[in-house]
């Protein structure tokens, strides 16, 4: 899926095509409950950072199409 762990943040994260400044979005994945993950999107121009719960990223997907987001490609 492409998500990478940062410890300075303690979550998972994934970037679409971060070039190290830009990117289209990017999301952060934690585990906010004993089993329910939280997943946030960050959009390029920090306005909106919508929150997602979910037992799995299957859960969220439907909400990330919203957004543009397409996590897993068909």
């Amino acid at each position: 899926m492409g998500f990478e762990w940062r410890k300075d943040s303690s979550c998972w994260r994934r970037y679409h095509n971060y070039d190290g400044v830009r990117y289209d979005w990017g999301i952060y994945a934690y585990d906010c409950d004993g089993g329910t993950w939280c997943f946030s999107l960050y959009l390029p121009d920090f306005r909106i950072k919508p929150q997602f719960y979910g037992n799995d990223l299957h859960e969220i997907e439907g909400q990330l199409a919203y957004y543009g987001v397409e996590l897993i490609p068909d």
